[in-house]
């Protein structure tokens, strides 16, 4: 039986590229054969393509800044040919269903695959280009949204019930398909919490980037919500409570002044496990990095907009891992930082749900043969 998975896997993300790396890895261990399908997604612009070898290209990456990334894309790029066993070619929207004549079972994997937001009207992710004879599940898939708008549930729906098995990442998700299609999926972990920090370490030993003394990690993503500069009142409290280096990861250019404040970018996926892992506390606002925390069992504060907040990510994750704690509002000021331990999760718990999410997903791709 061979495995396809599609997945955001070369989204230019740290979260997106391991947890698709960690979903092959799992089936890899438990004796299956796959690849993740290289989709192309998000596409490749047409425009950029006929303008990249001019002098006004060049102007135009310094104005956006997509200049500056190259070095992070070599880092993925790098990250991609090591730790993906990929589909021999590249496919899109148009090409996509020759893969029905490659693989015998499709695999929908993590990441916010199912957000109408993000995909708008691209049904890949929820296997339209598989044949109706192809078995098809999902794991961990995610929405990142409470409510699907109504331009899109008669889609969702129809495609949505061509899976044989399903398994969500969010508590919203399990309500948003049981709302669909009537039937409860599964709630299971992100891919990336399948592995433990043991494995992990393998690929942090490849790190690049030496940071000797103690420090405290600050990872804010933006894209959702913008926490600058208030959450750096949250940093300066952890700070003064742990004192060493502060060191901010991708957003130099929001941070307040620390003394020992540290700024880094464009890095790769090895790089940022390696922080995270050499970390003395981690203060984010991304969900994987608020996993990565919890695999390494370090003390956590994982911002969210709202403790009301339709995006679930962070909370279902937490509250199954015993990390409740953790889950702060990024303007919080109020936060009691006496003992330090209260802010990591537990590790029999994560454990617990590691070994319940491995069951599931092993269970149900066994049953697709």
């Amino acid at each position: 039986m061979k495995i396809g998975i599609i997945t955001m896997h070369k989204v230019l993300n740290f979260g997106s590229a391991l947890q698709a790396y960690a979903l092959q890895r799992v089936l890899d261990n438990n004796g299956y054969d796959s690849e993740i399908i290289d989709y192309d997604f998000p596409p490749r612009s047409p425009f950029l393509d006929r303008f990249n070898t001019t002098l006004r290209f060049w102007i135009y990456q310094l104005r956006t800044g997509t200049f500056f990334e190259k070095s992070k894309k070599r880092y993925f790029a790098t990250f991609y040919k090591r730790f993906f066993r990929l589909s021999s070619k590249r496919y899109n929207k148009q090409t996509i269903t020759r893969v029905n004549n490659i693989y015998d079972v499709f695999v929908t994997g993590s990441d916010q695959v199912w957000n109408p937001t993000w995909i708008k009207d691209d049904t890949t992710f929820l296997l339209s280009f598989a044949a109706d004879d192809k078995p098809k599940c999902s794991y961990a898939s995610s929405f990142a949204i409470s409510n699907i708008p109504d331009a899109y549930k008669s889609v969702y729906k129809r495609y949505l019930g061509k899976y044989r098995h399903i398994s969500v990442r969010e508590r919203s998700g399990v309500d948003i398909v049981k709302s669909l299609i009537g039937e409860e999926p599964k709630l299971v972990l992100d891919p990336t919490l399948l592995l433990t920090d043991t494995d992990y370490h393998k690929l942090s030993s490849q790190s690049r980037l030496r940071i000797n003394e103690p420090y405290i990690l600050v990872y804010m993503l933006t894209y959702m919500y913008n926490p600058f500069p208030d959450v750096n009142g949250i940093v300066r409290k952890v700070h003064e409570r742990m004192g060493g280096n502060v060191v901010y990861l991708g957003s130099g250019k929001f941070s307040a002044y620390f003394k020992n404040c540290i700024c880094v970018e464009n890095l790769g996926p090895c790089e940022f496990i390696s922080l995270i892992e050499k970390a003395s506390f981690v203060i984010t606002s991304s969900f994987h990095g608020t996993a990565f925390a919890s695999i390494f069992n370090k003390p956590l504060i994982s911002t969210v907009k709202s403790l009301n907040d339709t995006d679930g990510r962070m909370p279902t994750l937490l509250s199954q891992i015993g990390g409740e704690h953790s889950i702060v509002e990024y303007k919080a000021t109020d936060i009691d930082l006496s003992n330090i331990d209260m802010y990591k999760c537990s590790k029999e718990k994560l454990n617990k749900q590691r070994e319940k999410s491995i069951s599931i997903l092993l269970s149900n791709i066994s049953s697709l043969a």
